[in-house]
């Protein structure tokens, strides 16, 4: 075992040889976000004895935690169940997993963080592609056992003294979260069903007449010529140049999906390039393409650990930036196969065999098992390998990283084509490492009440694994969404940076112009309110990239009494909000915790504006708030504040000359307000914005405030909640 203290937090562990996922280089990292290093430790490489105990085979490495039985414990990004892991069991290999149930051990990510909060918090990360088994307290409560499914270790062990400098050191390690564009925080329509270029129009038009703020449109997989890549249909889609074009022009942009199978077509171009070069993965068996059968029907797949491979895929996104298109989302890059023809056959074998025979029940169910699990099955995953710059490696052995690799290559492709300018760019399957060149969406959610709660606890462990920007599918992708559920989705998804309405063709259309005109009323109102907040959520999101921080977090995170470790349905969002949605049918309103005195905020949908809301002070502990379908509540912490603007129809079109602030005042409120409008790679040279604070004496208030870079901030109309009663103050900035 080889150890090698990083700082005084940081310690990496290393046993056999890990595949490098080569998303940071470890000096690299520390020096260029100048982490204070412990000179006395930094570098020191020993075979001391390693903390926990461990067992190392020919086939896999486990190790073995001690845990307490009421031990909370965050992480496993995307992954089922509750925010707390303790109790479950998980896989750590990617699957095109369409069903989320609570049984599930793995999901499209692999996101291999456990954190441990408490008064002196730590958190394992094993940076390894490869599959994982977490047994966290499942079979044993007080033991947690980690099981490498490959002779090797490649484990970091950070330790701190509280939540937010855990993070800092976990993000100075691994690298700071993509930041999107600007549109990219706007309201975005998507449907797996839109069949041509009049769908899109009419989904547009549509919610326009319902005068609904809209950024985004895109397209899904039905837009290509026989699902493939970067093609077009010819006859459903030959306005495409003019649709996106008119659509740019009134800032709306268009994201089209491409997915990891290129269609095995001789004379279809990405096909032919890739072979010529030997671009695509092959059989161990043969040296042949491996084939896999998805949306095109039979497929070879970009070896995306090819360096070369990769850098061939990204020019191709090219195509779609020449258009005017600048975002994209990549799907089916776990990578998903339907089935192999190896693996059918072997299928077909076994029906065959019974031909003639009477089924036994027991037949049955191993000829239904056969069928079942054609799909992603392991021995298609074992038969192909990659050209690696360390030589050819198996792909099952590097599995969790080749849906990285692809995200890797859409962004790096989008952002060569795209030159000084930010693309919008997330994918499905991710390893931690991506973060850092795109975002995530949360897959193939349902439209079930179950999975509203879900989206809360997952974004939040997804939050810390580093996919600030990410979100689910608002209303949820499969089965029929009704509109009370939807409502309850987008007043949680006002938060989520990813803020999009999507779902299958098979379901109920959810578009908010589908239902009744009530409804349709609940949905524009939040949208608006999206938009009214777009400003500070960007501010905040900003933010959290800079000082290391996730933008979900548990209540945990800043407070340790039991009652906030054990929350699982509330969660604080930046440095200033705490939100505690409601997730159960027919109710008006949840019982809420307050962990400390906070001022609870509410918009009346029926009579709001960013200077119109109603404010209560909330005591310390439980209380039960009214929040029915058409208010959004959410609770401002003590000496904090937020700001709202005027809604527009367009992220382009929000003004940020006049910010409305609303503050709760103790002693003294501080708030750092940041923006970037330009959308250029080097965001952190054109941020601007201000600071202010808001102190309290003799029953006089003062403020203070600075410039930050070119603002164009001009004018603050402060409403700050104080002892005695609701003060308004207009402050001109200079």
């Amino acid at each position: 075992m080889l150890s090698t203290a990083i700082n005084s937090s940081i310690t990496n562990y290393r046993w056999g040889t890990p595949f490098p996922t080569d998303f940071f280089d470890v000096q690299e990292s520390l020096n260029t976000n100048t982490v204070h290093l412990n000179q006395e430790s930094q570098g020191l490489v020993s075979n001391i004895n390693f903390p926990f105990e461990w067992e190392g085979h020919s086939s896999e490495f486990s190790f073995h935690v001690p845990i307490l039985r009421n031990q909370v414990i965050w992480g496993m990004g995307q992954s089922t169940g509750s925010m707390n892991k303790k109790g479950g069991f998980f896989r750590s290999y990617n699957t095109d997993e369409s069903s989320h149930t609570q049984e599930k051990p793995s999901l499209y990510s692999s996101h291999n963080q456990l954190i441990f909060p408490g008064d002196k918090p730590w958190m394992l990360f094993l940076d390894m592609a490869c599959g994982i088994q977490w047994d966290i307290g499942f079979t044993n409560p007080e033991r947690l056992s980690i099981t490498v499914e490959h002779p090797s270790l490649n484990l970091y062990l950070i330790q701190e003294n509280d939540m937010p400098s855990l993070m800092k050191q976990y993000f100075q390690l691994v690298g700071e979260p993509y930041v999107p564009p600007y549109w990219g925080m706007g309201f975005h329509q998507c449907r797996h069903g839109y069949m041509d270029s009049q769908d899109i129009r009419d989904v547009v038009s549509k919610i326009e007449a319902m005068d609904c703020p809209l950024d985004a449109v895109y397209l899904d997989i039905d837009y290509m010529d026989n699902f493939k890549n970067f093609t077009f249909h010819p006859k459903r889609f030959t306005d495409i140049q003019e649709l996106v074009t008119s659509l740019k022009e009134k800032d709306i942009h268009v994201v089209p999906i491409i997915d990891a199978g290129v269609k095995a077509e001789a004379g279809y171009p990405v096909f032919e390039e890739g072979m010529q070069h030997g671009f695509f993965c092959k059989k161990v068996q043969d040296e042949k393409p491996f084939i896999g059968v998805v949306w095109p029907g039979h497929c070879v797949f970009p070896d995306f650990l090819n360096p070369e491979a990769q850098k061939w895929f990204a020019s191709w996104y090219q195509a779609l930036t020449k258009m005017g298109i600048d975002g994209t989302w990549n799907d089916m890059n776990e990578p998903a196969l339907f089935f192999t023809p190896e693996v059918l056959q072997e299928a077909l074998e076994t029906v065959s065999s019974l031909d003639g025979d009477e089924i036994d029940s027991y037949a049955f169910l191993d000829f239904q098992k056969k069928f079942a699990s054609l799909g992603g099955n392991p021995k298609s995953y074992k038969s192909f390998y990659h050209q690696t710059e360390s030589g050819p490696v198996c792909h099952h052995d590097v599995h969790n990283l080749y849906g990285a690799k692809m995200l890797q290559a859409a962004s790096q492709g989008m952002f060569d084509a795209l030159e000084n300018q930010r693309p919008l760019v997330f994918g499905r399957s991710t390893l931690i490492g991506v973060h850092k060149h795109a975002g995530m969406w949360l897959g193939d959610n349902s439209s079930w009440w179950q999975h509203l709660l879900e989206n809360l606890q997952m974004i939040t462990n997804v939050n810390f694994a580093g996919f600030l920007f990410s979100g689910a599918d608002l209303g949820g992708f499969r089965q029929d969404c009704e509109s009370e559920l939807l409502m309850r989705w987008y007043q949680l998804g006002i938060f989520s940076p990813l803020f999009r309405n999507h779902n299958t063709r098979t379901a109920r259309s959810q578009e908010p112009y589908q239902f009744d005109k009530k409804t349709q009323k609940t949905l524009r109102e939040l949208t608006r309110i999206r938009y009214s907040l777009i400003p500070h959520l960007f501010s905040e999101y900003l933010q959290a990239v800079r000082s290391h921080q996730p933008l979900f977090r548990p209540l945990g995170y800043k407070y340790n009494d039991r009652l906030s470790l054990e929350n699982q349905d509330q969660v604080l969002w930046g440095d200033s909000l705490m939100l505690a949605p409601v997730y159960s049918p027919g109710i008006s309103g949840r019982s809420i915790y307050f962990p400390e005195d906070m001022l609870l905020l509410t918009f009346d949908l029926e009579d709001w504006s960013p200077e119109h809301l109603h404010c209560q002070r909330m005591t310390h502990g439980h209380h039960y708030v009214d929040f029915g379908l058409n208010q959004l509540a959410f609770a401002l912490q003590k000496n904090q504040m937020f700001a709202l603007v005027p809604p527009k129809n367009r992220t382009q079109e929000i003004s940020t000359e006049t910010l409305v602030l609303w503050g709760y005042m103790g002693t003294q409120c501080h708030y750092q307000f940041r923006e970037e409008r330009t959308d250029r790679l080097d965001w952190k040279e054109a941020i601007s914005g201000f600071d202010i604070t808001v102190s309290s004496t003799d029953g006089q208030i003062h403020v203070q405030t600075s410039r930050i870079g070119e603002s164009k901030v001009s004018q603050l109309m402060l409403n700050l909640m104080t002892d005695d009663g609701l003060i308004h103050k207009t402050v001109k900035l200079s």
